[in-house]
Protein backbone atom coordinates (compact mmCIF):
# COMPACT_ATOMS: atom_id res chain seq x y z
CA UNK A 1 0.00 0.00 0.00
CA UNK A 2 2.33 2.54 1.13
CA UNK A 3 4.85 3.94 -1.65
CA UNK A 4 8.09 2.48 -1.17
CA UNK A 5 10.70 4.25 0.89
CA UNK A 6 13.93 4.99 -0.38
CA UNK A 7 15.45 7.65 2.02
CA UNK A 8 17.05 4.48 4.45
CA UNK A 9 18.88 3.06 1.71
CA UNK A 10 19.95 6.43 0.53
CA UNK A 11 21.63 6.74 4.01
CA UNK A 12 23.16 3.56 4.18
CA UNK A 13 24.40 3.66 0.51
CA UNK A 14 26.22 7.21 1.39
CA UNK A 15 27.69 6.32 4.61
CA UNK A 16 28.69 2.59 2.98
CA UNK A 17 30.18 4.62 0.09
CA UNK A 18 32.18 7.38 2.52
CA UNK A 19 33.63 4.82 4.79
CA UNK A 20 34.65 2.68 1.76
CA UNK A 21 36.67 5.50 0.81
CA UNK A 22 38.10 6.25 3.53
CA UNK A 23 39.59 2.50 4.23
CA UNK A 24 40.43 2.23 0.66
CA UNK A 25 42.44 5.45 0.89
CA UNK A 26 44.24 4.36 3.69
CA UNK A 27 44.87 1.12 2.72
CA UNK A 28 46.43 2.21 -0.46
CA UNK A 29 48.33 4.51 1.35
CA UNK A 30 49.70 2.41 4.07
CA UNK A 31 50.30 -0.75 1.80
CA UNK A 32 52.01 0.49 -0.98
CA UNK A 33 55.06 1.86 0.20
CA UNK A 34 56.21 3.77 -3.65
CA UNK A 35 53.36 6.39 -2.62
CA UNK A 36 55.91 7.24 0.56
CA UNK A 37 58.20 8.24 -2.03
CA UNK A 38 55.46 10.48 -3.98
CA UNK A 39 54.07 13.56 -1.89
CA UNK A 40 52.07 14.76 -4.99
CA UNK A 41 50.29 11.63 -4.34
CA UNK A 42 50.15 11.91 -0.65
CA UNK A 43 48.23 15.31 -0.88
CA UNK A 44 45.88 13.85 -3.63
CA UNK A 45 44.84 11.68 -1.54
CA UNK A 46 44.71 13.14 1.64
CA UNK A 47 42.65 16.16 -0.69
CA UNK A 48 40.43 13.45 -1.66
CA UNK A 49 39.45 12.62 2.03
CA UNK A 50 39.08 16.16 2.87
CA UNK A 51 36.84 16.50 -0.08
CA UNK A 52 33.99 13.59 1.08
CA UNK A 53 34.60 15.02 4.42
CA UNK A 54 33.04 17.67 3.53
CA UNK A 55 30.67 16.52 1.14
CA UNK A 56 29.28 13.80 4.11
CA UNK A 57 28.48 17.19 6.23
CA UNK A 58 26.88 19.22 3.32
CA UNK A 59 24.57 16.16 2.53
CA UNK A 60 23.71 15.56 6.53
CA UNK A 61 22.99 19.43 6.44
CA UNK A 62 20.46 19.88 4.25
CA UNK A 63 18.16 17.25 5.28
CA UNK A 64 18.18 18.44 8.97
CA UNK A 65 16.87 21.73 7.45
CA UNK A 66 14.37 20.31 5.21
CA UNK A 67 13.25 18.03 7.76
CA UNK A 68 12.80 21.49 10.37
CA UNK A 69 11.03 23.14 7.62
CA UNK A 70 8.56 20.89 6.63
CA UNK A 71 7.64 20.01 10.73
CA UNK A 72 6.93 23.55 11.03
CA UNK A 73 4.54 23.89 7.84
CA UNK A 74 2.59 21.23 8.53
CA UNK A 75 2.72 20.72 13.04
CA UNK A 76 -0.22 22.31 13.13
CA UNK A 77 -2.43 20.01 10.63
CA UNK A 78 -1.39 17.39 12.54
CA UNK A 79 -2.56 18.03 15.40
CA UNK A 80 -5.89 19.65 13.77
CA UNK A 81 -6.13 15.70 12.74
CA UNK A 82 -5.04 14.19 15.77
CA UNK A 83 -7.84 15.80 17.67
CA UNK A 84 -10.55 14.78 14.49
CA UNK A 85 -9.52 11.52 13.91
CA UNK A 86 -7.14 10.40 17.15
CA UNK A 87 -3.92 9.83 15.12
CA UNK A 88 -1.36 10.95 16.40
CA UNK A 89 0.46 14.28 15.32
CA UNK A 90 3.62 12.52 15.99
CA UNK A 91 2.61 9.44 14.16
CA UNK A 92 1.37 11.78 11.34
CA UNK A 93 4.71 13.93 10.86
CA UNK A 94 7.10 10.99 10.67
CA UNK A 95 4.82 9.00 8.30
CA UNK A 96 4.98 11.98 6.16
CA UNK A 97 9.33 13.12 7.03
CA UNK A 98 9.65 8.83 6.35
CA UNK A 99 7.24 8.47 3.10
CA UNK A 100 8.30 11.09 1.20
CA UNK A 101 11.62 12.82 2.32
CA UNK A 102 10.17 15.84 4.01
CA UNK A 103 8.17 16.62 0.88
CA UNK A 104 10.85 16.30 -1.38
CA UNK A 105 9.65 13.02 -3.40
CA UNK A 106 8.42 12.48 -6.83
CA UNK A 107 5.28 11.89 -6.10
CA UNK A 108 4.69 14.53 -3.19
CA UNK A 109 6.17 17.27 -5.46
CA UNK A 110 3.92 16.28 -8.83
CA UNK A 111 1.16 14.44 -6.98
CA UNK A 112 0.70 16.36 -3.33
CA UNK A 113 0.90 12.59 -2.11
CA UNK A 114 2.85 12.56 1.09
CA UNK A 115 2.26 9.24 2.29
CA UNK A 116 2.40 6.81 -0.58
CA UNK A 117 -1.20 6.12 -0.51
CA UNK A 118 -2.13 3.97 -4.24
CA UNK A 119 -5.35 4.56 -6.17
CA UNK A 120 -7.10 0.75 -4.29
CA UNK A 121 -10.15 1.12 -2.20
CA UNK A 122 -12.25 2.87 -4.74
CA UNK A 123 -10.54 5.78 -5.10
CA UNK A 124 -12.25 8.04 -8.53
CA UNK A 125 -9.99 11.16 -8.06
CA UNK A 126 -7.02 11.79 -9.82
CA UNK A 127 -4.31 9.55 -10.08
CA UNK A 128 -0.24 10.03 -10.76
CA UNK A 129 1.72 6.87 -12.12
CA UNK A 130 5.08 6.16 -11.10
CA UNK A 131 7.30 2.74 -10.46
CA UNK A 132 7.97 1.86 -6.77
CA UNK A 133 7.12 -2.17 -6.11
CA UNK A 134 3.93 -3.48 -8.41
CA UNK A 135 4.90 -6.34 -10.86
CA UNK A 136 3.57 -7.76 -13.65
CA UNK A 137 3.05 -11.78 -14.13
CA UNK A 138 6.41 -12.06 -15.13
CA UNK A 139 8.14 -10.75 -12.16
CA UNK A 140 8.99 -7.01 -13.81
CA UNK A 141 8.33 -3.94 -12.25
CA UNK A 142 5.24 -1.82 -13.32
CA UNK A 143 3.68 1.64 -12.98
CA UNK A 144 1.59 1.81 -9.60
CA UNK A 145 -1.44 4.33 -9.49
CA UNK A 146 -1.11 6.45 -6.62
CA UNK A 147 -3.70 8.79 -5.48
CA UNK A 148 -3.15 12.91 -6.61
CA UNK A 149 -4.63 15.57 -5.03
CA UNK A 150 -5.00 19.21 -5.16
CA UNK A 151 -2.57 20.36 -2.22
CA UNK A 152 -0.68 18.46 0.52
CA UNK A 153 -3.57 19.45 3.17
CA UNK A 154 -5.78 16.85 1.45
CA UNK A 155 -3.81 14.36 1.67
CA UNK A 156 -3.29 14.56 5.37
CA UNK A 157 -7.00 14.40 5.59
CA UNK A 158 -6.78 11.76 2.87
CA UNK A 159 -4.80 9.87 4.94
CA UNK A 160 -6.83 9.93 8.31
CA UNK A 161 -9.78 8.94 6.17
CA UNK A 162 -7.56 5.85 4.49
CA UNK A 163 -6.53 4.63 8.04
CA UNK A 164 -10.33 5.16 9.34
CA UNK A 165 -12.03 3.18 6.72
CA UNK A 166 -14.82 1.42 7.86
CA UNK A 167 -13.47 -1.14 5.33
CA UNK A 168 -10.52 -1.65 6.89
CA UNK A 169 -11.40 -1.77 10.33
CA UNK A 170 -10.19 -4.87 10.76
CA UNK A 171 -6.52 -4.43 9.59
CA UNK A 172 -6.27 -0.79 11.44
CA UNK A 173 -9.30 -0.45 13.82
CA UNK A 174 -7.18 -1.76 16.74
CA UNK A 175 -5.03 1.40 16.59
CA UNK A 176 -7.44 3.58 17.60
CA UNK A 177 -7.82 1.95 20.83
CA UNK A 178 -4.37 2.88 21.56
CA UNK A 179 -3.62 5.93 23.77
CA UNK A 180 -2.92 8.73 21.18
CA UNK A 181 0.46 9.67 23.53
CA UNK A 182 2.13 6.18 22.98
CA UNK A 183 4.24 6.83 19.70
CA UNK A 184 6.07 3.25 20.08
CA UNK A 185 2.49 1.49 20.29
CA UNK A 186 1.33 3.36 16.94
CA UNK A 187 4.66 2.74 15.13
CA UNK A 188 4.84 -1.34 15.86
CA UNK A 189 0.68 -1.25 15.18
CA UNK A 190 1.50 0.29 12.10
CA UNK A 191 4.12 -2.13 10.58
CA UNK A 192 1.97 -5.19 12.39
CA UNK A 193 -1.34 -4.03 10.88
CA UNK A 194 1.25 -3.86 7.02
CA UNK A 195 0.92 -0.44 6.05
CA UNK A 196 4.38 -0.88 5.01
CA UNK A 197 6.24 -3.96 3.49
CA UNK A 198 9.30 -2.35 4.92
CA UNK A 199 10.69 -4.38 7.91
CA UNK A 200 12.46 -1.87 10.23
CA UNK A 201 9.02 0.37 9.54
CA UNK A 202 8.20 0.69 12.56
CA UNK A 203 11.96 1.59 14.13
CA UNK A 204 12.21 4.20 11.44
CA UNK A 205 9.27 6.16 12.55
CA UNK A 206 10.43 5.92 16.11
CA UNK A 207 13.74 7.34 15.76
CA UNK A 208 12.39 10.15 13.14
CA UNK A 209 9.95 11.17 16.37
CA UNK A 210 12.69 10.99 19.36
CA UNK A 211 15.54 12.72 17.07
CA UNK A 212 12.94 15.43 16.45
CA UNK A 213 11.21 15.63 19.44
CA UNK A 214 7.82 15.05 17.68
CA UNK A 215 6.30 13.77 20.44
CA UNK A 216 5.87 16.99 21.89
CA UNK A 217 2.92 18.11 19.32
CA UNK A 218 0.97 14.93 20.78
CA UNK A 219 0.47 16.72 24.20
CA UNK A 220 -0.45 20.04 21.94
CA UNK A 221 -4.32 21.37 20.91
CA UNK A 222 -5.12 22.78 17.53
CA UNK A 223 -5.05 26.96 17.71
CA UNK A 224 -3.48 26.82 21.50
CA UNK A 225 -1.59 29.31 19.96
CA UNK A 226 0.30 30.27 16.51
CA UNK A 227 3.26 29.36 17.09
CA UNK A 228 3.90 26.96 19.94
CA UNK A 229 7.20 27.66 21.91
CA UNK A 230 9.37 24.85 22.39
CA UNK A 231 12.99 25.51 24.15
CA UNK A 232 15.91 23.53 24.19
CA UNK A 233 15.04 22.60 28.13
CA UNK A 234 12.02 20.89 27.31
CA UNK A 235 9.97 23.48 28.05
CA UNK A 236 6.49 23.46 26.41
CA UNK A 237 4.23 26.91 26.03
CA UNK A 238 0.84 25.88 26.02
CA UNK A 239 -2.47 28.66 26.35
CA UNK A 240 0.60 31.47 27.19
CA UNK A 241 1.24 29.02 30.14
CA UNK A 242 4.80 26.76 30.56
CA UNK A 243 4.66 23.59 31.40
CA UNK A 244 6.74 20.48 30.88
CA UNK A 245 5.81 16.54 29.92
CA UNK A 246 6.70 14.46 33.12
CA UNK A 247 9.13 11.10 32.21
CA UNK A 248 7.99 7.71 33.90
CA UNK A 249 7.75 7.50 37.66
CA UNK A 250 9.36 11.73 38.29
CA UNK A 251 8.10 13.32 41.15
CA UNK A 252 7.39 16.92 41.71
CA UNK A 253 10.80 16.99 43.85
CA UNK A 254 12.96 16.41 41.18
CA UNK A 255 10.53 18.85 38.49
CA UNK A 256 10.90 21.68 41.04
CA UNK A 257 14.90 20.81 41.38
CA UNK A 258 15.38 20.91 37.61
CA UNK A 259 13.20 24.61 36.18
CA UNK A 260 14.08 26.25 40.01
CA UNK A 261 10.25 26.03 40.99
CA UNK A 262 9.08 25.85 44.91
CA UNK A 263 7.06 22.63 45.31
CA UNK A 264 4.36 24.65 47.12
CA UNK A 265 3.98 26.24 43.78
CA UNK A 266 3.93 22.86 41.25
CA UNK A 267 1.51 21.49 43.90
CA UNK A 268 -0.93 25.07 43.52
CA UNK A 269 -0.17 24.83 40.01
CA UNK A 270 -1.22 21.31 39.34
CA UNK A 271 -4.18 20.81 41.17
CA UNK A 272 -4.56 16.90 40.56
CA UNK A 273 -1.11 16.65 42.01
CA UNK A 274 -1.89 15.42 45.85
CA UNK A 275 1.82 15.42 47.02
CA UNK A 276 5.62 15.80 46.00
CA UNK A 277 6.13 12.07 46.58
CA UNK A 278 3.46 11.32 44.10
CA UNK A 279 4.98 9.25 41.09
CA UNK A 280 4.24 10.89 37.70
CA UNK A 281 3.06 9.05 34.01
CA UNK A 282 5.31 9.26 31.26
CA UNK A 283 3.62 12.45 29.30
CA UNK A 284 1.61 14.18 32.06
CA UNK A 285 1.33 17.58 31.92
CA UNK A 286 2.99 19.71 35.11
CA UNK A 287 2.60 23.34 34.80
CA UNK A 288 5.56 25.95 35.77
CA UNK A 289 3.26 28.79 36.05
CA UNK A 290 -0.26 29.54 37.15
CA UNK A 291 -2.64 28.60 34.21
CA UNK A 292 -4.81 30.96 32.62
CA UNK A 293 -8.34 31.72 33.88
CA UNK A 294 -9.88 30.87 29.94
CA UNK A 295 -8.51 29.16 27.10
CA UNK A 296 -7.05 31.36 24.73
CA UNK A 297 -7.40 29.63 21.75
CA UNK A 298 -9.72 29.32 19.22
CA UNK A 299 -11.39 26.31 20.08
CA UNK A 300 -14.82 27.35 22.70
CA UNK A 301 -15.90 23.79 23.67
CA UNK A 302 -14.89 20.45 24.57
CA UNK A 303 -16.32 17.54 24.02
CA UNK A 304 -16.03 14.66 26.75
CA UNK A 305 -14.35 11.59 25.88
CA UNK A 306 -13.51 8.13 27.50
CA UNK A 307 -11.47 8.71 30.45
CA UNK A 308 -11.10 12.42 30.35
CA UNK A 309 -11.82 14.12 33.70
CA UNK A 310 -12.19 17.96 34.54
CA UNK A 311 -8.37 17.87 35.87
CA UNK A 312 -6.86 16.14 32.33
CA UNK A 313 -9.39 18.86 30.35
CA UNK A 314 -7.70 21.54 32.35
CA UNK A 315 -4.69 20.54 32.05
CA UNK A 316 -5.16 20.06 28.41
CA UNK A 317 -5.93 23.84 28.24
CA UNK A 318 -3.93 25.14 30.16
CA UNK A 319 -7.25 26.65 32.16
CA UNK A 320 -7.41 26.35 35.78
CA UNK A 321 -9.32 23.64 37.53
CA UNK A 322 -11.77 25.94 39.55
CA UNK A 323 -12.58 28.65 36.91
CA UNK A 324 -13.21 25.81 34.58
CA UNK A 325 -15.66 24.06 37.39
CA UNK A 326 -16.93 27.71 37.72
CA UNK A 327 -17.55 28.06 34.17
CA UNK A 328 -20.11 25.12 33.97
CA UNK A 329 -21.51 25.37 37.03
CA UNK A 330 -20.53 21.79 38.56
CA UNK A 331 -19.41 21.18 41.75
CA UNK A 332 -16.13 20.50 42.31
CA UNK A 333 -15.30 17.17 42.15
CA UNK A 334 -17.80 16.12 40.07
CA UNK A 335 -17.39 14.64 36.70
CA UNK A 336 -18.98 15.08 33.36
CA UNK A 337 -20.12 12.12 31.13
CA UNK A 338 -18.48 11.04 27.99
CA UNK A 339 -20.10 13.36 24.90
CA UNK A 340 -21.06 16.41 26.87
CA UNK A 341 -19.45 19.48 25.95
CA UNK A 342 -17.21 21.49 28.76
CA UNK A 343 -16.86 25.58 28.03
CA UNK A 344 -13.61 26.70 27.69
CA UNK A 345 -14.52 30.55 28.51
CA UNK A 346 -17.07 32.43 29.39
CA UNK A 347 -20.08 31.09 31.74
CA UNK A 348 -22.87 28.63 30.78
CA UNK A 349 -26.51 28.64 31.88
CA UNK A 350 -27.89 26.97 34.36
CA UNK A 351 -29.98 25.28 32.15
CA UNK A 352 -26.76 24.06 30.02
CA UNK A 353 -24.58 22.72 32.97
CA UNK A 354 -23.29 19.31 31.14
CA UNK A 355 -24.33 16.15 32.16
CA UNK A 356 -22.62 14.20 34.98
CA UNK A 357 -20.90 10.96 34.82
CA UNK A 358 -23.72 9.98 37.83
CA UNK A 359 -26.62 11.05 35.96
CA UNK A 360 -28.73 9.40 33.80
CA UNK A 361 -28.48 10.15 30.21
CA UNK A 362 -30.93 12.77 27.93
CA UNK A 363 -33.22 11.82 26.14
CA UNK A 364 -32.41 14.77 23.66
CA UNK A 365 -28.03 14.33 23.58
CA UNK A 366 -26.50 17.72 23.28
CA UNK A 367 -24.70 18.64 19.65
CA UNK A 368 -23.89 21.73 18.03
CA UNK A 369 -26.31 23.17 15.84
CA UNK A 370 -26.63 22.30 12.06
CA UNK A 371 -24.41 25.36 10.84
CA UNK A 372 -21.86 25.88 13.49
CA UNK A 373 -19.12 23.17 14.12
CA UNK A 374 -18.02 22.38 17.21
CA UNK A 375 -14.70 24.94 17.47
CA UNK A 376 -16.57 27.86 16.71
CA UNK A 377 -20.19 28.37 19.03
CA UNK A 378 -21.35 31.74 19.87
CA UNK A 379 -19.81 34.91 19.20
CA UNK A 380 -17.58 36.15 22.13
CA UNK A 381 -18.13 39.47 22.13
CA UNK A 382 -21.85 39.21 22.38
CA UNK A 383 -21.38 36.15 24.75
CA UNK A 384 -19.48 38.20 27.38
CA UNK A 385 -22.29 41.19 27.05
CA UNK A 386 -25.07 38.36 28.05
CA UNK A 387 -22.69 37.07 30.63
CA UNK A 388 -21.74 40.58 32.27
CA UNK A 389 -25.25 41.78 32.13
CA UNK A 390 -26.35 38.45 34.06
CA UNK A 391 -23.93 37.86 36.48
CA UNK A 392 -22.75 41.53 37.24
CA UNK A 393 -25.66 43.50 39.68
CA UNK A 394 -24.05 46.95 38.70
CA UNK A 395 -23.89 46.48 35.28
CA UNK A 396 -26.62 48.52 32.98
CA UNK A 397 -26.42 48.11 29.10
CA UNK A 398 -26.97 51.53 27.54
CA UNK A 399 -28.24 52.33 24.33
CA UNK A 400 -26.27 54.65 21.64
CA UNK A 401 -28.19 58.30 21.93
CA UNK A 402 -29.88 57.51 25.27
CA UNK A 403 -30.65 61.09 27.11
CA UNK A 404 -32.71 59.94 29.44
CA UNK A 405 -35.80 61.35 28.06
CA UNK A 406 -38.81 59.36 26.99
CA UNK A 407 -39.39 58.65 23.71
CA UNK A 408 -41.78 58.07 21.90
CA UNK A 409 -43.25 54.96 21.76
CA UNK A 410 -43.37 53.60 17.98
CA UNK A 411 -46.12 52.31 16.02
CA UNK A 412 -46.51 48.43 16.13
CA UNK A 413 -45.14 46.91 12.40
CA UNK A 414 -46.59 44.01 11.32
CA UNK A 415 -44.77 40.82 12.15
CA UNK A 416 -42.63 39.97 9.03
CA UNK A 417 -43.21 36.37 7.65
CA UNK A 418 -40.71 33.94 8.51
CA UNK A 419 -38.20 33.35 5.27
CA UNK A 420 -38.95 29.54 3.69
CA UNK A 421 -36.47 27.07 5.37
CA UNK A 422 -34.09 25.86 2.82
CA UNK A 423 -35.15 22.10 1.28
CA UNK A 424 -32.93 19.69 2.96
CA UNK A 425 -30.60 17.49 0.83
CA UNK A 426 -30.18 13.92 0.99
CA UNK A 427 -27.94 11.23 -0.01
CA UNK A 428 -27.71 7.97 -0.01
CA UNK A 429 -24.35 6.47 1.31
CA UNK A 430 -22.94 3.42 -1.47
CA UNK A 431 -20.24 1.03 -1.56
CA UNK A 432 -17.01 2.49 -0.71
CA UNK A 433 -18.58 6.16 0.49
CA UNK A 434 -16.61 7.94 2.97
CA UNK A 435 -18.01 11.15 5.40
CA UNK A 436 -14.83 12.90 3.65
CA UNK A 437 -15.95 11.76 0.42
CA UNK A 438 -19.43 13.25 0.69
CA UNK A 439 -18.56 16.35 2.00
CA UNK A 440 -16.52 16.94 -0.81
CA UNK A 441 -19.08 15.93 -3.77
CA UNK A 442 -21.74 18.17 -1.95
CA UNK A 443 -19.40 21.48 -1.28
CA UNK A 444 -19.74 20.42 2.55
CA UNK A 445 -17.73 19.68 5.54
CA UNK A 446 -17.51 16.49 7.64
CA UNK A 447 -18.56 18.12 10.92
CA UNK A 448 -21.60 19.83 9.33
CA UNK A 449 -22.50 16.54 7.94
CA UNK A 450 -22.32 14.65 11.30
CA UNK A 451 -24.34 17.68 13.18
CA UNK A 452 -27.11 17.31 10.77
CA UNK A 453 -27.47 13.70 11.25
CA UNK A 454 -26.20 13.34 15.40
CA UNK A 455 -23.22 11.64 14.51
CA UNK A 456 -20.81 10.98 17.24
CA UNK A 457 -18.56 9.22 14.81
CA UNK A 458 -16.72 8.63 11.20
CA UNK A 459 -18.44 5.02 10.35
CA UNK A 460 -20.82 4.63 7.78
CA UNK A 461 -22.95 1.71 6.02
CA UNK A 462 -23.89 1.44 2.79
CA UNK A 463 -27.46 1.90 2.60
CA UNK A 464 -28.02 4.47 5.28
CA UNK A 465 -29.64 7.91 4.05
CA UNK A 466 -27.82 10.85 5.64
CA UNK A 467 -28.41 14.29 5.44
CA UNK A 468 -26.10 16.72 3.54
CA UNK A 469 -27.64 20.32 3.44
Amino acid sequence: MAHKNLLSDKIIYRTSTFVGAVVNCSYDFFADQTYLSSMHTFKKKLLLLFVLLIGQQLWAQPKTEFYNNYIVRFKSLAITEMERTGIPASIKLAQGLLECNAGRSTLAVQANNHFGIKCAGGWSGPTFYLRDDDKDSDGNLIESCFRKYNDPESSFVDHSEFLRDPKKVNRYGFLFNLDRRDYRKWANGLKQSGYATEQRYADLLITIIEEYQLYRFDMMTAGSQSNPEVAQSGIIVNNDTKMVLARQGETLYGIAAQYDVSVKKLLSYNEGIRTANEQLTANDRVYLQKKKRFFRGRKLWHYVQEGETMYSIAQLYGVRLSKLYSRNRMTQGSQPAVGERIKLRWCIKKADRPRLSTEKPREQPVRPPANITADEGHDDKLQMILDREKYDENYEFELPGNNNQPSTPDKPKPPKEDPPEPTATYYTVLDGDTLYGIAKKFNTTVDTIKALNNLNHNNIKKGIQLRVK
